[in-house]
């Protein structure tokens, strides 16, 4: 499984009715089948812009970062859930960049068929002076 990142902006909440609103965030990506690896409050901040979710206008919010193992199809099948709550203003599932993929190895010059020292090219070039097209 997939490692991905849930970022959610929840609304600005007292403490007890916050711990409640992630509780129902994590058992319910639990019973999707997801392993929640880590979970980091980054606190209540200003909203970047004023944002609506479910008729409502909110200009704080908390901020969390959860690590998730979850199928690449749990956040298809977690969106109606995640939309319902009326808690929750935004959600986005990210792939970290520390699991992605690293750069291939570069292996020496290009030697394809577009580099300069190819033999293609250089009929093309021939080709074209035969028939007269300048360069």
């Amino acid at each position: 499984m997939p490692r991905y990142e849930l970022s959610l902006i929840m609304r600005a909440l007292e403490r007890p009715s916050l711990v409640e609103a992630m509780k129902r965030v994590v058992t319910e990506l639990i019973n999707q089948g997801a392993i929640v690896r880590s979970m980091e409050s980054l606190g209540e901040r200003q909203l970047p812009y004023i944002m609506t979710a479910h008729a409502q206008r909110f200009y704080n919010g908390h901020y969390f970062i959860l690590e998730v193992d979850a199928s690449p199809e749990l956040s298809t099948r977690i969106k109606p859930h995640f939309q319902r709550d009326v808690d929750i203003i935004r959600k986005n599932f990210v792939i970290p960049y520390s699991m992605k993929k690293s750069s291939f190895d570069c292996s020496g010059p290009y030697t394809g068929i577009y580099a300069p020292s190819s033999k293609k090219l250089k009929t093309d070039r021939e080709l074209r002076k035969k028939l007269g097209v300048v360069e």
